[in-house]
C-alpha cells in the first residue's frame, strides 16, 4: 500500500514538522535558561507544552485521514477530547499570562 502526498500536503506536512520542533526548541529555551526559570516561564512553558500536545495530535488525526480508513473511529473520538482538553488549557494558560501581565503593569504604575 502506498501513498502519495499531493504537494499541498507534503507542504502542510513540512510545516507541522517546522511548528513542532520550533516550539519544543521554545520549551527547552524556557527550561534552561536561569533567567526565564521564574512563574512567567512556567506559565508560557505550560501554554507551550500544551500546543505541542496539540500540535501532534493534529498531525496523529491528520496522518488518519491520509490513511481513510473505517478503523480509526476510536482515534478520532479520542484526539477529538485531546484536542479539546489542549485548546481549553491552552485557552486557560493564555489567561493566567495575560492576568499575570496585567499585574505586572499595574505594580510599575
Amino acid at each position: 500500500m502506498e501513498i502519495y502526498l499531493s504537494l499541498e500536503e507534503f507542504i502542510m506536512l513540512i510545516l507541522y514538522i517546522v511548528r513542532i520542533i520550533v516550539m519544543i526548541i521554545n520549551f527547552i529555551g524556557y527550561t534552561v535558561v536561569p533567567q526565564l526559570k521564574n512563574n512567567h516561564g512556567l506559565a508560557i512553558r505550560c501554554y507551550i507544552f500544551t500546543y505541542i500536545i496539540l500540535a501532534i495530535v493534529y498531525g496523529c488525526i491528520y496522518e488518519a485521514v491520509i490513511l481513510d480508513s473505517d478503523d480509526f473511529s476510536t482515534l478520532y473520538v479520542i484526539g477529538a477530547i485531546i484536542v479539546h482538553y489542549c485548546n481549553i488549557s491552552s485557552a486557560l494558560w493564555l489567561q493566567v499570562i495575560s492576568f499575570d501581565i496585567w499585574r505586572t503593569f499595574r505594580i510599575v504604575n
